[in-house]
Order: C-alpha cells, then structure tokens, then sequence
C-alpha cells in the first residue's frame, strides 16, 4: 500500500503514516540487533 492508501483507510495523515513506518523499523532494527540476527545498523529500504 501507499503511504496515501494508509492514510485514507486509517484516517491519518501522510505524514503520520510516513512517521509510523519509519519508528516501526527503527523499532524492529533494534530487536534485530539486539537479538543478534543482524550486525549493521543501517535497515534497507523496502
């Protein structure tokens, strides 16, 4: 989906969806880390 598909269907803004998505990855980079399944810390875009 669009970041303009997310926020119609979830009613938020584009940036709010921009936001949500980039703290989710910092959050699951650190998981990552963190539990040794990856030792950089630059995530890839997607």
């Amino acid at each position: 989906y669009s970041h303009h598909e997310i926020s119609g269907i979830m009613e938020i803004s584009e940036g709010t969806s921009k936001s949500n998505l980039a703290r989710a990855r910092t959050i699951l980079q650190r998981k990552l880390i963190n539990n040794g399944f990856i030792r950089h810390r630059k995530v890839s875009s997607i």
